[in-house]
């Protein structure tokens, strides 16, 4: 019995060993890493997809992420998606040439525990836009939409959209975008701010 123990011991210590060096091969990657965050219906995840499409960036959607793994856990603290954004940049790192997060991070928590458990963000992306700009949106794809839980929403994200973009604006890796009609021009605002003020390519 204590042989066994011992060759399973040996047996874990090896693979431990083994993720611990994919996750220095990420970190020594120093892949970009572009948060977008803004309230909903603002326009950010048509931005994402945008940037994604344009570039060899992988995109991963906190919304579809924590969709995958609803019926795994029923806390998605930000201790958990922090993880499952680790586990799946170690799984893909070495097929991209960076990431783009779609709505996240949602609170200063999220951004914080990002930064210690994963690396600090390339850019940051802050999409705002007007409260009848949303209100306006809202209506025009559901008509019967609950407005004042819309208005509500608006605040809370726009409030914590502003006070991310505070957070890191000395650190001059932050891009502020009123989002406006037609959406081709914010997007291409967007994509010159990244190719002239940040060196990054797009295709």
């Amino acid at each position: 019995m204590p042989r066994f123990l011992n060759t399973l011991r040996s047996i874990t210590s090896r693979i431990s060993i083994k993720k611990d060096q994919v996750w220095q091969d990420f970190i020594e990657e120093k892949l970009p890493i572009f948060w977008i965050v803004g309230p909903a219906l603002s326009g950010k995840t048509t931005l994402a997809h945008f940037l994604s499409d344009c570039s060899n960036y992988r995109l991963i959607s906190l919304k579809h992420l924590v969709n995958t793994h609803a019926h795994k856990s029923t806390k998605f603290s930000s201790k958990t998606i922090v993880s499952k954004l680790k586990e799946e940049m170690k799984n893909t790192f070495r097929y991209c040439h960076g990431y783009i997060l779609d709505d996240f991070p949602r609170n200063l928590h999220q951004s914080a525990r990002f930064k210690k458990k994963i690396c600090e963000p390339s850019v940051i992306i802050c999409v705002t836009i007007s409260l009848d700009g949303i209100l306006g949106r809202a209506l025009a794809l559901h008509p019967t939409i609950d407005l004042n839980a819309v208005r509500i929403d608006y605040v809370v994200r726009s409030r914590f959209t502003e006070e991310l973009y505070r957070t890191y604006q000395q650190r001059n890796n932050v891009i502020k975008m009123f989002s406006q009609f037609p959406i081709q021009e914010t997007h291409n605002k967007v994509l010159e701010y990244l190719e002239t003020d940040f060196g990054y390519k797009f295709r």
